[in-house]
């Protein structure tokens, strides 16, 4: 996954729809934990930081995990470029290291359908997270197989309502909601197909 990502970086905000979805799953996020100023906030898979960069100017720390330092790199130059402070990045694959620190909110974005163990994701946040500190996810609801053509490192097709909702619960999460927030259209076949992502979110006791 890493060199597959390493090699779209550059590219990768180029593509308008998928800044838009980016936009959306953060102002969805901030509307259903409603995050304090100041909170310290972690985004695994950030890539180039669309999700993250969204809650810059809250006054709290900012941090951007992923496996790909190339989409770091462009991150960094974002934040540079916008005069952000208060963000600090970090190469990790969470299936076989720790998050570095504590944290008020966790996010994940579209990244859950490219791991082997995506439970292990949701484990690793709760424990990252301080008491009353959110974990949110959103990644594509279940679909046919479609989304993703064969040049994607792709482990599952979408989850649904019922999964999410299971490896939130059993990592210890509580007050636990999944909704559809937005959808992705792509052209297939020479048709529009819609797919819908779904956003989870667990409180930490």
């Amino acid at each position: 996954m890493k060199s597959e990502f390493d090699k779209k970086a550059r590219e990768w905000d180029k593509k308008e729809r998928r800044v838009r979805v980016a936009k959306e799953i953060a102002a969805s996020i901030l509307e259903r934990t409603k995050v304090p100023e100041g909170a310290d906030i972690l985004d695994y898979g950030t890539g180039t930081g669309l999700v993250l960069l969204s809650f810059a100017g809250r006054g709290g720390t900012l941090t951007g995990v992923d496996t790909s330092d190339e989409m770091l790199k462009v991150l960094r130059e974002k934040a540079e470029e916008d005069e952000i402070t208060n963000l600090s990045t970090a190469v990790i694959d969470i299936e076989s290291a720790r998050f570095p620190g504590e944290y008020d909110l966790i996010t994940a974005s579209m990244v859950m359908h490219h791991m082997d163990k995506p439970y292990l994701l949701v484990k690793e946040a709760e424990e990252a997270l301080r008491p009353g500190g959110f974990f949110a996810a959103a990644d594509l609801e279940e679909e046919d197989g479609s989304f993703h053509d064969a040049s994607h490192s792709v482990k599952y097709a979408g989850f649904s309502k019922e999964a999410m909702q299971s490896m939130f619960h059993d990592a210890g999460l509580i007050d636990i909601k999944s909704e559809k927030v937005t959808e992705i259209v792509k052209e297939k076949d020479g048709e529009e197909k819609s797919y819908s992502v779904l956003l989870t979110i667990g409180c930490k006791p």
